[in-house]
């Protein structure tokens, strides 16, 4: 009697089947886990641009009319870092906080609590002697 080959080709395939399962889901997870670390790296990324821009337009000058020495503003930037009201397509908010010439930026993302970015500038006004 003759035996077939047909139990060991068998075995040697699920074994296979397996090995290529148990690679895919470690790719898998490989998959979503640099999708998700390009999603915070953007987010910071964004979020440095808008801070750096907030805080260039307040060295300049530019925010005199927004921002008065110890409130609290809020600005609202869209995903091309144009400021929004809060009434349009929100990506980034902006919390700001003057405390005698010292702006504190920070800046976050609606619905979520991680600050993705803060910065502390100091505007340099020179005293008036007459």
């Amino acid at each position: 009697m003759q035996k077939s080959g047909a139990g060991l080709f068998l075995m040697e395939l699920t074994i296979a089947l397996l090995f290529f399962s148990l690679a895919a889901a470690v790719c898998l997870q490989l998959f979503v886990k640099t999708h998700t670390l390009n999603g915070e790296s953007r987010n910071a990324g964004d979020s440095h641009i808008i801070a750096t821009s907030i805080a260039d337009d307040y060295r300049a000058g530019n925010l005199d009319n927004k921002i008065k020495d110890g409130e609290n503003t809020i600005l609202y930037y869209d995903s091309n870092y144009y400021e929004t009201d809060e009434n349009g397509v929100i990506a980034y908010i902006a919390y700001l906080t003057c405390n005698n010439g010292t702006l504190d930026i920070s800046v976050k993302i609606p619905d979520e609590e991680t600050e993705y970015y803060s910065l502390s500038v100091y505007k340099y006004v020179p005293e008036v002697t007459k």
